[in-house]
């Protein structure tokens, strides 16, 4: 007897003469979504990334202008 909770389980054979269809020559998998999510994750990151990148090299590039500054007037009170 089996369980109202466990799946029956059939198969019906194919007809004689008939193969799979990935056993049929010529054939290709169906174009689909298959790692088109990998790819989005990728440029998403890039697309991300690069103007993050830039902010961040700017942000140095003022703080050492900034410091620059500081020595420059450190250095002319000093003359």
């Amino acid at each position: 007897m089996t369980s109202p909770f466990t799946p029956c389980r059939t198969t019906v054979p194919p007809p004689e003469g008939v193969r799979p269809r990935e056993a049929r020559p010529g054939h290709r998998r169906p174009r689909g979504d298959d790692g088109s999510a990998i790819i989005e994750f990728v440029w998403g990151g890039v697309l991300l990334l690069v103007p993050l990148l830039y902010v961040v090299l700017a942000v140095f590039e003022v703080q050492r202008n900034a410091f620059a500054v500081t020595e420059a007037a450190r250095e002319a009170g000093r003359a």
